[in-house]
């Protein structure tokens, strides 16, 4: 579950092209 996640996110980031890691780590 956890890396169906990280992979969700990771795709997000490369097509929304946004830091969502400095997000993640903020929240």
């Amino acid at each position: 579950m956890k890396i169906f996640l990280l992979s969700s996110r990771h795709s997000t980031n490369k097509k929304r092209k946004i830091p969502t890691n400095h997000q993640s780590k903020s929240i």
